[in-house]
């Protein structure tokens, strides 16, 4: 797994960390704005990771979320200092398309790759006998020729 990772991948997993604690706090966003003395979209905002949050509004946040325990706080806390930085892509979010920004984040920040195919090996494991075999097994088919139209 990568030591650094990208900003927009610890944005995610602030907005995971929050809505868990707003959830099992059993609390609505609009019950929390309120008590937050916040507009509601400032909190919708947070919990999409479009803005940053402040680390004092985070301890306030975590404090009406009812999280207690130190270690999930100070956890909490880091993400949000990490959540801050730029991304190396941005420099590049003129030429991207909306979204591929963050997938190559997230991608870049992959530690595992699955994939199901259920009748093709995937490309990466293929082997040269693999392949010899699949051409072997379509050889038959491919002397009846195209499909009729």
């Amino acid at each position: 797994m990568t030591s650094v990772q990208d900003p927009t991948v610890q944005r995610r997993r602030l907005r995971v960390e929050l809505r868990k604690a707003r959830d099992a706090a059993g609390l609505r966003q609009a019950d929390v704005a309120r008590a937050m003395d916040w507009s509601p979209s400032k909190l919708i905002r947070i919990e999409r990771g479009d803005v940053s949050v402040s680390t004092n509004d985070l301890k306030a946040l975590l404090s009406h979320y009812g999280v207690k325990d130190k270690g999930r706080v100070n956890g909490v806390l880091e993400l949000a200092r990490s959540a801050r930085g730029a991304s190396f892509y941005d420099q590049y979010a003129d030429l991207l398309k909306p979204g591929f920004k963050e997938y190559l984040a997230y991608e870049a920040s992959a530690s595992v790759i699955r994939q199901y195919h259920p009748v093709l090996v995937p490309g990466l494991l293929q082997t040269e006998e693999y392949g010899r075999a699949l051409f072997e097994y379509m050889e038959p088919y491919q002397k009846l020729g195209p499909p009729c139209a």
